[in-house]
């Protein structure tokens, strides 16, 4: 069932009531399906998403609360599969592990993703980050938001790992370019443009 709310021209509130099915993510490539309330959720960072506690480790969920929302996490999730399907096992993952789909009431809703415990890249790693990029680059796809915050330094490692494909796209070579071009001021921008805001469950 969807319920759609509209404000007529005199300033009242009006609601549509169908019995089409809701809409869903439709790839589903991951073999783990998670059902979303099986969850515990522990911080709030955007809107959709949230750090959750899943099989005694802490995760990042990403889900589509709203319905012009899974067209963003569709592309993500196909984004996600060729990023994993792309990298060799042999070598330190560009990306986060995918931990599974989630699900709710039987739909598709968004991905769960192992969280990455380190830092916010800073002008400092630029080296690294652009070998990072150049390494995206290389498996077919530009980034198209390569701010600081979609590159986490994992502390354990060091390994550089980059987020949020929200944005991403084929290989382009001029666009891949630019983003090599841009990384700098990208590193240095205080704006806070991309980064999360936390909110802790209590």
């Amino acid at each position: 069932m969807k319920m759609r709310l509209s404000r007529a021209q005199d300033g009242s509130v009006q609601s549509d009531i169908s019995f089409e099915p809701l809409d869903k993510i439709k790839c589903t490539w991951h073999p783990r399906h998670i059902d979303i309330l099986s969850l515990k959720r522990i911080k709030y960072h955007k809107q959709r998403i949230r750090q959750v506690e899943y099989e005694g480790k802490t995760a990042i969920s990403k889900i589509a609360i709203l319905e012009w929302l899974i067209p963003q996490l569709e592309h993500e999730t196909r984004m996600y599969e060729a990023l994993t399907r792309l990298q060799s096992p042999d070598e330190d993952s560009v990306t986060p592990e995918v931990l599974g789909h989630l699900f709710a009431g039987g739909r598709n809703i968004g991905f769960l993703l192992e969280k990455i415990e380190g830092d916010y890249a800073t002008l400092a790693d630029l080296p690294k980050c652009e070998a990072a990029l150049r390494r995206f680059h290389k498996l077919g796809f530009v980034h198209g938001d390569a701010n600081r915050y979609n590159f986490i330094v994992e502390r354990s490692t060091g390994n550089f790992k980059m987020i949020d494909f929200e944005h991403a796209e084929q290989y382009d070579k001029e666009k891949a370019n630019a983003e090599i071009e841009k990384l700098g001021s990208e590193l240095t921008d205080d704006s806070g443009r991309g980064a999360p805001v936390t909110f802790v469950y209590r």
